[in-house]
């Protein structure tokens, strides 16, 4: 049997995960800063201690591991070192990154012996399943672009310091069949999504997924939000490049941020639309609508276990996409009816 362990398991969403585990009896490690915080229940084997702010961390708890989740972001600052000590092991890796950067140094890599998934969450996740079950491979494409709309701006703390630190690295877009850096946030002019406000860019690797596995010219995520919004945000990554990375990562790091309750969290609603067009013209697009972001993050990590426990044959030695793992176990069905979401999708012929 695989052995698992949770890498951040006593934050926010590794909590979430860990609860998943116990739920579904699946025994399972934890790695963690503090041994003495760590309240474990029955269901976990091993207490790593693992301080990955150290200059010399332990990594020894990987020569019991065979599925490492990492839950700790922002994962260009915490991250970097890990990943390429797993490039150096046959086993799976799975993470929650909404960073680009951090998948591309994966995805550019040609020296991994591991099995590397990246961006299992809500974000990426979806919209790379979205795609997967309703755009065929075959065609070729002039654009897949993502759409978020939220009705809550209440995140995890992990999240809000990712969202605090994303602009220090490098974003990407897809243009004209090429990966080109993108220096300062644009608003997407040609937008066929009505009453749904400006699509401002916002750097999802969804887009480095789309890029590897479709025939597609252009690609780019974006958020929903209304013009005033729109207008701030552009002021406000102009003002925050201005501030030392290290700075922003000690503000941070000593200050408070508000505590996301699971009430909240399970009662926030999101609207995720994939939106394609065909080299002939021809469009596609598919929307997701639901609630509770951070359950679903948990309920796809809980997935590419089981599907990685049963696997029989190994994969190592490449990076893949969620949908790459996820998608023929009909997953994007299971959660999609677990947590009661409304999916639509219109074509033209596609």
């Amino acid at each position: 049997m695989s052995r698992v362990t949770i890498l951040g398991a006593n934050g926010f969403t590794g909590t979430i995960i860990t609860k998943r585990l116990d739920e579904e009896h699946i025994p399972y490690s934890v790695a963690i800063r503090n041994k003495q915080e760590y309240r474990a229940s029955n269901f976990v084997e091993n207490i790593f201690q693992l301080d990955l702010l150290s200059a010399h961390p332990d990594y020894s708890f990987l020569d019991q591991t065979d599925i490492l989740v990492n839950c700790v972001g922002p994962y260009m600052i915490y991250g970097q070192n890990l990943l390429k000590e797993i490039w150096d092991r046959s086993l799976y890796y799975l993470d929650l990154t909404g960073e680009q950067s951090f998948v591309k140094c994966s995805l550019d890599t040609t020296s991994n012996k591991s099995c590397i998934i990246h961006s299992c969450s809500f974000e990426s996740a979806l919209a790379d399943l979205l795609a997967f079950e309703h755009l065929p491979k075959s065609i070729e494409y002039e654009s897949i672009n993502s759409f978020y709309k939220f009705n809550s701006t209440s995140t995890s703390r992990g999240t809000r310091f990712t969202m605090k630190v994303h602009n220090y690295f490098n974003q990407f877009a897809l243009i004209n069949s090429e990966l080109k850096k993108i220096t300062t946030p644009f608003v997407l002019s040609d937008v066929t999504i009505k009453n749904n406000g400006v699509a401002f860019f916002t750097p999802y690797p969804e887009v480095l997924f789309f890029s590897k596995n479709y025939k597609v010219k252009n690609s780019s995520s974006f958020i929903l939000i209304d013009d005033a919004s729109a207008s701030f945000a552009l002021e406000k990554n102009t003002e925050e490049k201005k501030i030392p990375l290290e700075k922003v990562i000690n503000r941070f790091l000593g200050g408070q941020t508000p505590f996301l309750t699971d009430d909240v969290r399970q009662k926030q609603n999101f609207n995720l639309i994939v939106a394609a067009k065909c080299i002939n013209g021809r469009n596609a697009h598919v929307s997701l609508s639901g609630k509770d972001m951070y359950g679903i993050t948990a309920e796809l990590i809980i997935s590419a276990i089981n599907i990685l426990r049963n696997r029989k044959t190994p994969i190592f030695g490449q990076t893949l996409s969620p949908a790459e793992i996820l998608h023929d176990a009909g997953v994007l069905t299971d959660i999609t009816k677990r947590f009661k979401m409304s999916l639509s999708y219109s074509s033209k012929s596609l």
